[in-house]
């Protein structure tokens, strides 16, 4: 996981090299824990990634 100052996150994700991936779809969500006594929990939206 590299994280920059920005607020961007980047994590790498391998892959197998198989063509039957491709046109697949990926769903992900993340789920963040705060530091924080009213919202210690924070979820994002749910991302749809679609293999190309």
């Amino acid at each position: 996981m590299v994280a920059g100052t920005t607020g961007v996150v980047q994590v790498p994700l391998p892959l197998p090299n198989v063509p039957s991936l491709s046109g697949q779809p990926l769903y992900a969500q993340w789920l963040v824990l705060e530091p924080s006594r009213q919202w210690p929990v924070a979820t994002s939206n749910a991302l749809y990634i679609p293999l190309l």
